[in-house]
């Protein structure tokens, strides 16, 4: 006799339950076997998902962040560039005896004297250039003279100077001013 002719000889109910112990066997070996390993990859998955997403989160906001920083950066470099004009890198002793020769006819006094002193470095990011100058005019001439050097397109800045009557029978008086004139360049600090 065979397994065949025995299942046969089973009454209904023994053969719905063997069926039934096959089925559950089958679902017990799907569980174990693949349900269970897919149900982990899953949630691997979906944890790995849940990762991702954080880290787009994050690179979006980043993103944010380098175009604010890309604009601050393009603003600080027109600053810098400003600032360059101001204090420039290097200095033309030419150009500046120009400027200040040209400030000193538009303000109505006479130069006598401009000699350039040596470069004064320091423990700054500049160096300075002194000038020593010397010119003849009224009060108020020299009063537009300062006030045009300090619209000149650099850092100028006026030391030392002395005042003393060469004239004084003439009206307004003729004064001879001698004064240092002090421009600076920027110096690129070392790492």
């Amino acid at each position: 006799m065979g397994v065949r002719e025995d299942f046969e000889r089973l009454p209904l109910v023994g053969q719905i339950a063997v069926f039934g112990v096959i089925a559950v066997l089958v679902l017990v070996s799907y569980y174990f076997l693949s349900y269970k390993n897919d149900q982990q990859t899953i949630r691997a998955l979906e944890a790995q998902l849940a990762s991702l997403k954080t880290q787009i989160t994050k690179g979006l906001a980043a993103k944010k962040k380098v175009t604010r920083l890309e604009i601050e950066i393009e603003r600080i470099q027109a600053k810098i560039d400003q600032l360059k004009r101001i204090l420039p890198e290097e200095v033309e002793i030419q150009r500046v005896f120009d400027e200040v020769t040209n400030r000193v006819k538009d303000a109505g006094l006479q130069m006598k004297v401009f000699t350039p002193r040596p470069v004064v470095a320091s423990d700054q990011p500049y160096r300075t250039h002194p000038q020593e100058i010397t010119v003849q005019g009224s009060y108020h001439s020299l009063g537009r003279f300062f006030e045009r050097l300090a619209s000149m397109n650099r850092l100028v800045n006026v030391e030392n100077y002395s005042l003393r009557v060469s004239k004084a029978d003439r009206r307004p008086p003729l004064l001879e001013i001698k004064m240092r004139i002090v421009t600076y360049t920027y110096v690129e600090p070392e790492e």
